[in-house]
């Protein structure tokens, strides 16, 4: 993923001396840029391991499923192998454990771009193994966290092999995370465009799994009102675990939205670049379209949101996003243009109706499909 750069205008006159800021390589940074950084562990090592898998194939062209093995009590461990295109020796002893370091972030066609997530696993356990599959040779490396709280990485064999090129990343889990495991997987690859092969876990077909127990009401280009069907585990509530209605997905990953950030200011609360936006949008509509995107929050149904790979700015973590001038934006008018788009298909509706009795039959009709959220009440 390509990452903004943002233009800073310094001004040097008197400066007398210069000295850059460094990094110190201590117990403490590492585990702030491989631990602390996550709130939710068990989510961040699968979805970042499994994004990397993800842009792997990408990069390799390989359009089949990269494989998932989740804990059981034959085999507790977590794995992830793609057939992507591996990693030299050179790459998994300079590239691969470098904090930063990433080869992904001249391209938007890859979910990677911070060289993070492939350190992960440390947020979960103390050593990892990783191989690498690469142009015929296997080389196996553990992955530790050493006495003085330094990761490292250390080459235990190499071998010839026939596989095919990739890596796989595996680790033992804890007896009573294997259930937290398995449902987190299902939630996280709901929204994967390449769902992987899935092995172990605990409960039946989990290959077959839906990913999601959740209706699309309606649905446009780029979005959807979806409802809940009993199961509230994959409201995304449950899956952010902060208060969301409205979800933007890009790049496979589901981000909760701060609606408040959107439509919770008041006018004159309201930042420059807002109050502009706000009047390239009809007058007559903003309260109307704040109804509308609040009530289907109030109402227990969710909008979701696709953008394409850096149309937006997260957080380092991937566990919400940036709020700045552009993300906001983006946002605002997506939503905006959602609610214009349902606006004018409710009124052509209402208009082909030849009685007056159609015609309220036809507005009822569609708030009940709706989930009487009110959309009626918000265009009329």
């Amino acid at each position: 993923m390509k990452l903004a750069d943002r233009v800073i205008e310094t001004h040097s006159a008197g400066v007398r001396s210069e000295s850059g800021f460094t990094i110190a390589q201590t117990s403490k940074m590492f585990k702030i840029l491989s631990d602390s950084l996550y709130s939710d562990k068990v989510m961040a090592v699968i979805r970042e391991l499994s994004t990397n898998a993800y842009d792997s194939h990408i990069s390799a062209g390989n359009k089949n499923p990269f494989k998932v093995i989740l804990p059981t009590s034959a085999n507790p461990s977590f794995t992830v192998r793609d057939y992507g295109t591996g990693l030299s020796q050179s790459d998994m002893e300079n590239l691969y454990t470098t904090y930063g370091a990433s080869n992904k972030n001249d391209s938007n066609d890859f979910v990677g771009c911070l060289g993070l997530g492939s350190k992960s696993p440390f947020a979960y356990t103390k050593s990892f193994t990783t191989s690498s599959y690469f142009n015929g040779t296997k080389y196996t490396y553990i992955a530790a966290i050493d006495d003085s709280g330094v990761p490292t990485l250390n080459l235990f064999n190499t071998c010839e092999t026939d596989e095919a090129n990739g890596l796989e990343i595996s680790f033992a889990v804890k007896n009573h995370d294997f259930s937290e495991f398995t449902n987190k997987a299902i939630r996280i690859f709901h929204y994967f465009r390449m769902k992987p092969i899935i092995e172990g876990g605990l409960g039946n077909n989990l290959q077959d799994h839906k990913y999601s127990n959740t209706n699309i009401v309606i649905s446009g280009n780029g979005w959807r009102v979806c409802r809940l069907n009993n199961d509230t585990q994959y409201y995304p509530n449950n899956y952010h675990r902060i208060d969301s209605g409205v979800v933007a997905i890009m790049g496979n990953i589901a981000y909760p939205v701060q609606t408040a950030q959107i439509i919770g200011q008041e006018k004159e609360d309201q930042p420059d670049h807002i109050a502009k936006w706000n009047r390239a949008f009809q007058k007559a509509d903003i309260d109307s379209w704040k109804s509308f995107v609040t009530e289907i929050i109030n109402s227990g149904l969710y909008l979701e949101l696709d953008f394409t790979i850096g149309e937006l700015e997260m957080d380092v973590s991937r566990e919400g996003l940036q709020y700045t001038k552009s993300v906001i934006k983006s946002l605002r008018q997506k939503t905006q243009e959602i609610y214009l788009e349902m606006k004018d298909e409710f009124s052509k509706k209402i208009s082909a109706a030849t009685t007056k009795i159609e015609a309220i039959t036809t507005y009822y009709q569609m708030n009940e499909l709706s989930g009487g959220w009110g959309v009626g009440a918000s265009w009329t």
